[in-house]
């Protein structure tokens, strides 16, 4: 009886231990991937399950608009159109980059789903960036172009700090 009392009291007190080293997502350094839309809005790019939920949900602001490759995993693009104007190039370019950060990246096209982050809903329960999306309209993005987009914007930052530290 005594071995069994022992083992339920070290049960909880892994289980309380647990709990209190988890960090809310809100509070951990992640570096978001961003990039500019040719009207010069805020696109960012979430490359894992904890920087998808960052910026789908707990940092998207209503008039942010929401990308994911359809049918296949990838990354959630989230267009800050609650900074400015978007216009259909921005649209474009956000799914353009939903088609190269996702697994249907070999197509030419890709279907991508479309919706405002107003429209997105975490799942309870489920991994950080499972979330369901409701009002979405699927537009097509071309892998290619969202490839040639990241890397020429991957150089300019490059060179931009390059010549920062001379």
């Amino acid at each position: 009886l005594d071995e069994l009392e022992e083992t339920i009291d070290n049960f909880f007190e892994i289980k309380a231990k647990s709990r209190t080293d988890k960090i809310p997502i809100s509070n951990r350094n992640v570096s978001i991937l961003e990039s500019q839309s040719p009207s010069g809005l805020t696109i960012q790019i979430g490359r894992n399950h904890i920087q998808n939920e960052l910026i789908s949900i707990k940092k998207a602001r209503k008039g942010d608009i929401w990308f994911h490759a359809q049918g296949c995993t990838g990354s959630h693009i989230v267009l800050k159109a609650s900074n400015g104007i978007c216009n259909d190039s921005d649209l474009s370019l956000a799914a353009d980059l939903a088609a190269f950060f996702s697994k249907a990246r070999n197509n030419k096209k890709v279907p991508i789903i479309m919706t405002s982050t107003s429209n997105l809903k975490k799942l309870k329960g489920a991994m950080p960036g499972t979330l369901n999306h409701r009002n979405g309209k699927i537009i097509w993005g071309e892998p290619l172009n969202g490839k040639i987009h990241f890397e020429k914007s991957t150089v300019s930052a490059q060179n931009a700090l390059s010549s920062f530290a001379r």
